[in-house]
Formats: C-alpha cells, sequence, structure tokens
C-alpha cells in the first residue's frame, strides 16, 4: 500500500482518509496499466519502471491539462501575452528578446499562474531587471482529487516548457545561457524534466521546496536533479516527512543544496492539523498558507525576497539539521554560497542558516 500512495512510511489516520478518497479512482481502473501514451508534438510517456512512481499512472494530454504560459516584460508588466510553445510565429509578434535573460515561474500542486506569490515574484523580478518573466500556468493538471495524477502530469508540462525553451533558443534568438526556472513543490521537478529536455544547457534551476511523495527515493530521471542546468539550486522548507505534514523534499538533490532553519519547521508556522486532509485534497495551497502549508510555501517568500533585498541569505557549510541545531555550523569553512536570485551559483553541498519568523526574513 506505502508504494501505492508514494510513502515510505506507515499510515496514520491522515492517510487512512487519504487512502478512501484515493481508493475509489484507484480501484476504478486499471486504466493506467497501458504501458505508455503519446501525444502529438511531445511524445510518448511509458509507466515503466523508473516511471512508475505517480503510482502508475501515466500524465494526462497536453488538451485537458492546457498549459499556459504568461509573458511579462516592462512594456507589459500586468498585461500578460500568452505564448504558444509550438507557434513560432507567435513568438515573432510578442514582447519576448531574446537578447534578455528569461525567468520562468512554475507552480506546484493545486495552485496557478496568477496566484498572488506568483504574481508578487514577478514583480520582485521586473523591478530587479529587464527581464522576459514566463509565468507558467498548468492549473487544470495540476488542480487533481488524486495528487498522483497531479505527479504524473509534470512529465507533460515539463516536456511542453522544453519545446518552449527550443523554440525560445531558434525563433527567439536567445542563448540557453540566459534561461532560470523557478518551480516550487511539483513544478520543481517540472523544471527538472524541462531542462532535461534540452540536456540540462540551460543556465539555472531553483527548486523551491521541491516535491516529496512520489519523489523521495525515486531515481535521479524521475525528479529534479544536478543534470537538469548547469546550476541547481534547491531550497528546502518543508522537509518532513508527510506523516508529519510534511510537503517537501528532504534529500539533497541540487549542486547547492539551502535549508533555512533546519529545512523542515519554519519559524512562525503551525505544525497544528487544523483540517488538514480536508485542506491538501479539495484546497489551494495559496489559501491555507498560513496554516497547514506555511513551511512549504515559505521558500517563495524566501526567494522573492532574495531578489530585490540588500540583505542576502548567506548559507554556511553543514552536514546535518542536527549539527545545525547544535550550533555547529557558525563559520563559512571550505566556503559559504549565497541563496537566491542573486547567488553567484559557485555553492556545491548544503547550507544551513536562520531566519526571522515573518519578513523581512534575512536577519541582518
Amino acid at each position: 500500500m506505502s508504494d501505492k500512495f508514494c510513502m515510505n512510511r506507515r499510515m496514520d489516520l491522515f492517510f487512512i482518509v487519504l487512502f478512501i478518497l484515493q481508493s475509489n479512482a484507484f480501484v476504478s481502473g486499471f486504466w493506467f496499466s497501458r504501458p505508455e501514451v503519446c501525444y502529438d508534438h511531445i511524445g510518448c510517456f511509458s509507466n515503466a519502471a523508473p516511471y512508475d512512481n505517480a503510482n502508475g499512472r501515466l500524465p494526462e494530454s497536453p488538451d485537458h491539462i492546457l498549459t499556459e504560459f504568461l509573458l511579462y516584460t516592462r512594456q507589459n508588466p500586468t498585461d500578460e501575452f500568452l505564448l504558444n510553445a509550438f507557434d513560432v510565429s507567435n513568438i515573432s509578434h510578442s514582447h519576448f528578446d531574446g537578447s534578455k535573460q528569461t525567468v520562468f515561474i512554475i507552480h506546484g500542486y493545486n495552485d496557478y499562474a496568477t496566484s498572488d506569490l506568483v504574481q508578487a515574484m514577478k514583480e520582485e523580478l521586473l523591478k530587479k531587471d529587464d527581464l522576459n518573466v514566463i509565468a507558467v500556468n498548468w492549473e487544470k493538471g495540476a488542480d487533481n482529487l488524486i495528487y498522483a495524477k497531479a505527479a504524473a502530469n509534470t512529465r507533460v508540462v515539463g516536456a511542453i516548457i522544453g519545446e518552449l525553451l527550443k523554440n525560445l533558443h531558434s525563433t527567439g534568438h536567445s542563448s540557453y545561457s540566459k534561461f532560470h526556472l523557478v518551480g516550487h513543490s511539483l513544478g520543481a521537478h517540472i523544471s527538472g524534466y524541462a531542462g532535461a529536455i534540452v540536456d540540462g544547457r540551460i543556465a539555472k534551476i531553483t527548486g523551491l521546496d521541491p516535491a516529496g511523495p512520489c519523489f523521495e527515493n525515486q531515481d535521479p530521471i524521475t525528479r529534479l536533479d544536478p543534470s537538469d542546468a548547469h546550476y541547481v539550486e534547491v531550497i528546502h522548507t518543508d522537509g518532513s516527512s508527510l506523516i508529519q505534514l510534511g510537503f517537501g523534499l528532504d534529500k539533497a538533490i541540487g549542486h547547492a543544496d539551502f535549508y533555512p532553519n533546519g529545512g523542515v519547521n519554519q519559524p512562525g508556522c503551525s505544525r497544528k492539523f487544523r483540517l488538514a486532509t480536508f485542506s491538501l485534497i479539495t484546497g489551494r495551497i495559496g489559501r491555507f498558507t498560513a496554516t497547514l502549508a506555511c513551511s512549504h510555501m515559505r521558500s517563495f517568500d524566501l526567494f522573492t525576497e532574495s531578489i530585490n533585498s540588500q540583505c542576502a541569505f548567506i548559507g554556511k557549510p553543514c552536514d546535518t539539521k542536527e549539527d545545525f541545531d547544535a550550533g555547529l555550523c557558525t563559520g563559512c569553512g571550505n566556503g559559504c554560497a549565497e541563496m537566491g536570485y542573486n547567488g553567484q551559483q559557485d555553492g556545491h553541498g548544503k547550507y544551513y542558516f536562520s531566519t526571522n519568523s515573518a519578513a523581512p526574513f534575512c536577519e541582518q
């Protein structure tokens, strides 16, 4: 049963409820016993190992997911231009400028591209630099009662982003070295799939608390990993087990992995249950950031603050949370690293630091 529901630990009441809600769809069909599905433009997807990590589910079609690319620039900072990943003429008629850096923002489970958090990040990016900012909306693929279905859909969304990257490179005349993908939760793994499509040639991926369920302890090819970009930065803020209401992935999976406040419980965030099961299954994460998913969403806040803050998030090398909690990680040793948008992309290893419990989070 643990394999069926993307978990490696015992089930408690939380997961019994989750089982009841999911089993109907699970038993109703071994429709996902089909070996693969194929879609125009992006190819075929198998559920053979190691791609059986999402309970053996196959991704839904692009026509169902309806991935959208909302382009914002300083010429159109509030009125998005919808890019088409497969229509090169559409790119030519947009404000996209291949000579400038491009940042993709990719939301996670039960979120959407026009949420306050995504839009706040977009605004800070355009305030900082003259960029192309592309908010990726895959709301219909992420808004699933069955979490594993959304996890499977990340493969299709990543493939479509990969095709857009190719066309922005060829038609938009942009170097792959100008692309930076920022993905939250499931969006972090989408970033990994997209980066793999272009053989890891993009400059940077920032994984904001990459989702743990269906990806923890799985083959690196199924999740974000260092081969997906020249530099992969990961910010872990909710890395405890899901049985403890942790949504993130604790394992170090990037070139540089940052663990604010130990990477598990963020200051100012309550771990109280508060109708957690109902909220996880039926509500948007953005609607309960102050309660259930506060630590998971804190990665979003920290990265957004890093864009224009005069205070840098400096991570100190540290092997474990236990060492950090014991006060053993106070020096730079072999070198500290800066987390976030302005980091020099020279970090390699695990880094820990403390933050405030509310914005501004960076400790002076």
